[in-house]
């Protein structure tokens, strides 16, 4: 008479180590962290730059109970990327959530005047804006407006003004990149 083997095949897989499976996991983690400053709370300015990871699902994120999901986009490798404004002076709580999963975030937004980590500003503090093309700032904290002015390399080696990004001058210099 022969014997018998019976093979029990189990509903989950079962990986070795340094194996990989196709298998899609049936849970990842959700994770929320900022992008522009890798340091949360050192951020200034009331706003931030923030990456949400995993987007496969339905998310939601939030600054101080606020929905600012609006503010998101898919990105190629699948995350979320997003800048989220209007955060107040001091602690903020961003949250990312799906159905099933949460991730908190706290942000400590500092004035885009300072101090982020330095102290108070010393006194006297001289403005010279000016002096560095920009239009004369006011004090006590010497703030100047914001100024953005574009250049671009000529085709004799030289930078000029660009008065518009969306127009190629006639003398742009151009790079071949590659082989």
């Amino acid at each position: 008479m022969r014997a018998s083997v019976v093979v029990a095949v189990l509903a989950a897989p079962l990986l070795l180590p340094g194996a990989t499976t196709a298998v899609a996991a049936p849970w990842r983690p959700l994770t929320i962290e900022t992008v522009s400053n890798p340091r949360p709370a050192l951020v200034s300015g009331g706003q931030v730059l923030v990456k949400v990871v995993p987007a496969g699902k339905r998310v939601t994120v939030s600054a101080n109970g606020r929905d600012v999901t609006p503010s998101f986009r898919a990105q190629p490798d699948g995350s979320l990327l997003g800048l989220v404004t209007g955060l107040r002076d001091g602690v903020n709580d961003l949250a990312a959530s799906t159905r099933d999963r949460r991730a908190n975030l706290r942000v400590t937004n500092h004035p885009i005047t300072g101090p982020v980590f330095s102290g108070t500003q010393q006194q006297p503090f001289y403005c010279e804006t000016p002096a560095f093309g920009l239009p004369a700032a006011s004090p006590p904290l010497c703030s100047a407006p914001t100024q953005v002015s574009y250049q671009y390399r000529t085709t004799a080696g030289t930078f000029a003004p660009l008065a518009d990004p969306a127009t190629r001058p006639a003398d742009l210099a151009t790079a071949t990149v590659g082989g």
